[in-house]
């Protein structure tokens, strides 16, 4: 798996490609001075955009959602950093938003300068990200309630690649785990839900888990998240009423303190994979077959 900071390069490769495209093979710059019927007297070289085909506004619409959602993610990962940064983006983020739309002249020079502009542009974003603290080459597997009743034997937990790694808990896992050994469907879900819990609290009594205590030695970590996310500070379309949209907006918040780490959800919900999709979080089922050789 990649770290949040590969995956976030490699949306940037995708929208400076798409970008290419628009602007070499579907724009066009016409200049005002060409027009000899015009009774407008310009100063300076202005350069309009000339009406896109068919083909050109599909993929110009595509371009819009895909700008759209790669800066909201990096607006949120870079929330951290000085104003002057965050300012930054957002002229990064207009410019190039106004390439792609095409809605307002070109004051100088020709397609090739326009496009270097936005391409420029795509990299100082990407280039925010170094800025921020991070660990590095971590492994951060968040699970999401459904997860954890699936495959409740976390110690046999085992992903391809993946070493170590560390189980996150969220709030609001644990807080949906807590309503569901009261109110769940049935006694055997809540007695596998009571079951759950007192295993990770038993894990939990290890250590310090803001830090991070041992599941399997040398394999398996866990860390549980104190605070309550901050959703209204997250990406624009989550909903602080929905659950799953509160946990989203946990693991972005992993995610923005772990940028060189690899960050990912274990879930088997399709909802919550194409949220997680949306927001470009990596996410895995949970394991079903046992891995570990022994306790911590």
């Amino acid at each position: 798996m990649k770290t949040v900071a590969d995956k976030l390069a490699d949306d940037c490769v995708a929208l400076k490609a798409m970008l290419r495209d628009l602007i070499e093979n579907h724009s066009a710059l016409k200049h005002w001075e060409d027009d000899p019927h015009s009774s407008v007297v310009v100063i300076g070289a202005q350069n309009d955009w000339q009406p896109l085909s068919v083909d050109g506004r599909r993929l110009q619409s595509r371009l819009v959602q895909e700008h759209k959602h790669y800066f909201a993610v990096l607006a949120v990962l870079v929330s951290g950093l000085t104003e002057d940064a965050k300012s930054e983006l957002r002229e990064h983020e207009e410019r190039v938003r106004a390439i792609i739309e095409q809605t307002r002249s070109e004051w100088e020079g020709s397609k090739s300068k326009v496009l270097k502009d936005g391409l420029d542009a795509l990299d100082a974003s990407q280039a925010l990200l170094s800025r921020l603290y991070s660990t590095e080459g971590e492994w951060l597997v968040v699970p999401d309630t459904n997860a954890l009743i699936a495959a409740p034997n976390v110690e046999g937990w085992g992903f391809e690649g993946a070493d170590r790694f560390t189980l996150v808990l969220t709030p609001t896992v644990l807080k949906e785990l807590d309503g569901l050994k009261v109110g769940g469907r049935n006694e055997d879900l809540r007695n596998k839900i009571k079951s759950i819990t007192n295993r990770l609290k038993e894990y939990l009594r290890r250590g310090d888990a803001a830090v991070g205590v041992p599941i399997v030695r040398d394999r398996i970590m866990l860390r549980s998240v104190a605070t309550e996310p901050r959703v209204e500070q997250s990406l624009p379309w989550l909903d602080s009423s929905n659950a799953d949209d509160r946990f989203l907006a946990s693991v972005i918040e992993i995610m923005r303190q772990h940028v060189r780490s690899r960050v990912g959800i274990v879930s088997e919900d399709i909802n919550m994979l194409n949220k997680a999709n949306l927001a470009r979080i990596p996410v895995w089922e949970p394991p079903t077959v046992a891995v570990a050789e022994g306790g911590a």
